[in-house]
């Protein structure tokens, strides 16, 4: 069995070249748009979220405990309440969704951004990776989100065992 290198099949473009997809024959009109592309899967996940939290009734779901983590251990984790966080953000009670998680502003806050971020690279045709926050965005998120979860952590989860 002869093994095809890679090289013989794809060898390097001219030099001065830069696009690869003329180089190997592709038109360079050719649509890049993929169903796999990173910026397509995550507007799916975070649009398909925030819709639902939207088409969910407020009052319905406010006695829901979906959480595995509660229901086998007996012990509230630090995202229990984030689903009803989000319908209760999504139908406007921020009051009732930081009593259901206080976490649950800022994700999704950071959901709506990774929507609109991704929304905004499909429409710049960057298919091939994912939207990227600025350092401006990333940072803050962080030190806020890392304390966060690790106070409700701590008064969740830690503190029911000591």
């Amino acid at each position: 069995m002869s093994e095809v290198c890679e090289d013989a099949v794809h060898p390097d473009p001219p030099e001065g070249a830069t696009d690869t997809a003329q180089h190997r024959g592709a038109s360079s009109n050719a649509p890049r748009f993929r169903f796999v592309s990173p910026p397509v899967w995550l507007a799916a996940l975070t649009g398909g979220v925030l819709a639902v939290s939207f088409v969910l009734p407020h009052g319905a779901v406010d006695r829901l405990r979906l959480c595995v983590w509660h229901h086998v251990l007996g012990v509230t984790c630090p995202f229990c309440g984030m689903s009803r966080g989000f319908v209760a953000l999504s139908h406007g009670d921020v009051a009732s969704a930081i009593a259901f998680n206080p976490a649950s502003p800022l994700i999704y806050a950071a959901f709506l951004w990774m929507l609109g971020a991704s929304v905004w690279a499909m429409a710049m045709g960057r298919w091939d990776d994912g939207p990227r926050a600025p350092a401006w965005l990333r940072f803050p998120f962080y030190f806020t989100a890392i304390p966060l979860f690790a106070w409700l952590t701590w008064s969740r989860v830690v503190s029911t065992y000591f």
